[in-house]
């Protein structure tokens, strides 16, 4: 005899939504620029736009691409996308014309949204994606010909919840890695893995009801959901920035009297260095989430001083999984990225795949709830990323190498792939750049590993100056050499005006390696 539980039992956010509709009713959802939307209409669009799609097609499997930018209409249709039943893959709109036909082709789209201001980019590119059906390509804000707008699919009586049942092992996004080391593959989340993500971090950034979380980076970025899933999961209101500017922010935190957001470093460095700083009134800041990249000490203590001594700090991977600092361990951890989150797990893994005890470094791997459900389509690559325990589960392997103490804190030293091999020494080049971001002339620096004929490889800086710099290369390269040890020390310096990077800011080392390789 069955308790008649099944497996699928447990929270999904489309119903969660639901719910803060009929709690909060008329309570600000969603705010952007001059619109407010309410809980109640914020889940009336979201089904009303579940069961338009679902006439175009839309359902269990199907997935659904979307163009879009920082706005209400965005993130509505990115849920009713989800309330259908079906996938949606948000786009990055960094990517060049052919990198976005790829990645259309790749996740297997059936539908297009798209934003208004991406239209004549997409007419430019719709002839290279033949097996989308015209009626499928769907104008988020905007009517056209050869476009099915939004407005027209959806019927102002269907606010109620379409009749599809979700379940928490479902598709719920496809979201592309950053390529911080080669090609983007499609991480496919299920709607557990995503609830897990918003319960977790709600925890950890101690988000409630009457949280207001400020979106300052692209929608389409699986990291802006480390401030949109625990908003949505406690039924908070979420401010919508439909593009960054440190003035800006500054201005939405005093007047929306924000209480949480994530930031990345480049941002965070925008905002200290803004003259317009000392007039903000930032009281009501609970927690700033930092991400992305690593947060130099400079930055943080300026940060700390400056804006708020609330700063989280989090490292973690689109595969699934996170650690988190928090303010009162910055002083007590300095240098680490803190502990896991909620329910997860780490260990340090030796080259032999063997665990390696604490203040050894390794390869960094993580196990628990948030983790995805594998690249889609690519069951190889996700059984490369995999390593197991001795009972048998599943761990993500992070490629970055690390260190645990004694109390379970991770020390990130860098990148694997990053890591430079001169003369039978491994070289971490976040060691380099530290030394070298202590200048004042250095506004930014990346260090890389090139050829070299007795040592196999050696580190070279790329360096962007601070604006009135007026260091040379060699000054600066000479300047550097004098405090880093010897086997670290820098065969040059290059001098950019700037890096390429991913939506959240970080350094694309391959494509540098490569630029500096052409070069």
């Amino acid at each position: 005899m069955t308790s008649g539980l099944t497996d699928d039992v447990g929270p999904v956010l489309p119903d969660i939504i639901e719910g803060h509709a009929l709690r909060y009713g008329a309570r600000d959802a969603l705010v952007c620029g001059d619109q407010r939307m309410s809980w109640t209409d914020f889940a009336a669009a979201i089904n009303r736009i579940a069961h338009g799609l679902a006439r175009r097609g839309a359902g269990r499997g199907t997935k659904v691409a979307l163009v879009v930018h920082n706005a209400i209409p965005s993130l509505c249709a990115m849920l009713g996308v989800i309330r259908a039943g079906a996938c949606p893959v948000p786009t990055n709109l960094l990517l060049t014309d052919t990198q976005i036909v790829s990645q259309i082709q790749d996740c297997e789209a059936s539908i297009v949204i798209v934003a208004h201001p991406m239209r004549d980019r997409m007419d430019g590119i719709r002839s290279r994606l033949p097996h989308i059906a015209a009626d499928a390509w769907i104008g988020l804000d905007f009517s056209a010909p050869g476009w099915i707008a939004l407005g027209e699919i959806v019927v102002q009586g269907e606010g109620y919840a379409p009749p599809v049942r979700l379940h928490g092992a479902d598709d719920f996004i496809i979201s592309y890695s950053s390529g911080t080391t080669g090609a983007p593959k499609g991480v496919l989340h299920s709607h557990r893995s995503r609830y897990q993500k918003g319960n977790t971090l709600a925890h950890e950034m101690r988000v409630g009801e009457r949280s207001r979380g400020l979106v300052a980076t692209p929608i389409y970025s699986n990291g802006t959901f480390i401030i949109i899933l625990p908003i949505l999961v406690c039924g908070g209101t979420l401010v919508i920035m439909e593009s960054f500017s440190p003035g800006a922010f500054l201005s939405l935190t005093e007047c929306e009297r924000i209480t949480h957001s994530f930031l990345v470093p480049s941002q965070i460095i925008g905002l200290v260095e803004c003259e317009e700083l000392g007039a903000c009134d930032l009281s009501t800041l609970r927690c700033v989430v930092s991400a992305g990249s690593t947060l130099r000490q400079v930055t943080k203590q300026a940060m700390l001083e400056r804006i708020t001594p609330n700063l989280f700090e989090l490292y973690g991977a689109t595969e699934g999984f996170a650690t988190m600092i928090r303010p009162e361990e910055l002083a007590c951890k300095p240098g680490t990225v803190g502990g896991a989150t909620i329910g997860h797990r780490l260990l340090v893994i030796g080259p032999d795949d063997a665990i390696l005890p604490p203040g050894e470094l390794g390869e960094v791997v993580a196990h628990g709830p948030m983790m995805m459900t594998g690249y889609f389509n690519k069951p190889e690559e996700t059984r490369a990323v995999l390593w197991y325990d001795e009972d048998g589960r599943s761990f993500i392997r992070s490629g970055d190498i690390g260190r645990l103490d004694e109390h379970g804190f991770l020390t990130i030293v860098d990148r694997k792939k990053d890591m430079i091999i001169s003369g039978g020494f491994n070289l971490f080049p976040v060691d380099i750049e530290q030394i070298i971001a202590s200048h004042e002339a250095v506004q930014d620096v990346s260090v890389i590993g090139i050829p070299h004929p007795k040592w196999g490889e050696t580190p070279f800086a790329l360096v962007i100056p601070n604006p009135h710099a007026t260091v040379t290369m060699d000054e600066l390269t000479i300047w550097a050499n004098d405090r880093l040890a010897r086997h670290q020390r820098i065969a040059g310096v290059q001098f950019r005006v700037s890096f390429p990077r991913n939506a959240l800011g970080k350094v694309l080392k391959h494509e540098l390696r490569s630029q500096f390789s052409a070069d």
